[in-house]
């Protein structure tokens, strides 16, 4: 498959669809929606091989069909300034994750505006998001120094990456009663208009994650140089390397088990139409390069 065709058909249906509601054309719309949902179909089928995954141009196709959604599925501002650092999130998390597979750490200036959200987030729902994305950020940094070390620094690397973990534990202990399970599935009493307690639940697997691959690969490259020590330290590196895989085999499935609730949340049963496609589909290309590209196609 062309690596071109993502993007060409993404930049397609963004164009139309801009066009459909400057000229209030339903037809326009549904020419738009076509190509939405053919570039859906294609990143789908470059999910199941892991090089595909993380080419650039499926990048580029991915952020166009999150401009396709800002454009089209999102509903009109409501909430004054909360509104506005919610879409600032969207692009925020979409980024980062877009830096992540291009093997780039998170700019500077995009963890500055993260930081900028959080005076307008006190006593919301959001601001956790905003604490989570400082240690995605951190975790990514991590993933790529690692990703291009000369040889060094992996006990550091495991050492950080363990820490990260921690903060992980302790950022769901300090969430409020709103990010439980119940409160997130059952809808009645929480009715969350845009699905960030959802969402924020895929972004922390993902952290962990991502925190348990550079555990492993460190690991992998710390194992031989610590066999002729101290048999305890043997043992606590196994442990950790045991956890750490299990951690890593545990977020496809508890992401995937939310995928219903998360496609459902709008009312629709169609992939292509669903508003919240795109986060699902990044959540995807970037688990693949963390692991089994056949697990997160199945």
């Amino acid at each position: 498959m062309p690596h071109s065709l993502p993007a060409t058909f993404s930049f397609r249906s963004v164009g139309l669809a801009a066009l459909a509601i400057i000229h209030k054309d339903t037809h326009m719309m549904v020419l738009a929606r076509r190509q939405y949902s053919s570039a859906l179909t294609l990143l789908a089928r470059a999910i199941e091989e892991s090089k595909e995954s993380v080419n650039g141009a499926l990048i580029a196709a991915s952020f166009n069909l999150f401009v396709f959604e800002l454009v089209t599925l999102l509903q009109p501002p409501t909430c004054g300034m909360v509104n506005e650092v919610e879409g600032l999130l969207h692009i925020g998390y979409t980024a980062a994750l877009a830096y992540l597979i291009s093997e780039q750490k998170v700019p500077t200036f995009v963890l500055g505006l993260m930081q900028s959200c959080k005076a307008f987030a006190v006593g919301t729902l959001l601001l956790p998001i905003i604490e989570l994305f400082d240690i995605l950020s951190s975790l990514i940094g991590l993933y790529i120094r690692m990703k291009h070390s000369d040889g060094q620094d992996y006990v550091q690397f495991i050492a950080t990456a363990i820490h990260l973990d921690q903060s992980l534990l302790a950022w769901v202990n300090d969430l409020s009663l709103a990010f439980t399970f119940d409160a997130t599935v059952g809808g009645s009493s929480h009715p969350y208009e845009h699905g960030w307690p959802a969402k924020a639940w895929n972004y922390y697997w993902f952290c962990r994650a991502l925190a348990s691959r550079i555990v492993i690969d460190s690991l992998d490259v710390v194992f031989p140089s610590i066999q002729s020590t101290h048999v305890t330290l043997i043992a606590e590196s196994k442990a950790q390397y045991s956890k750490s895989l299990s951690i890593l085999r545990q977020a496809p499935r508890e992401i995937s088990a939310s995928i219903s609730l998360i496609l459902g949340r709008t009312g629709r049963s169609s992939l292509a139409l669903s508003s919240d496609t795109f986060f699902l589909i990044i959540i995807l290309q970037s688990l693949a390069i963390l692991t089994d590209p056949t697990c997160i196609s199945q």
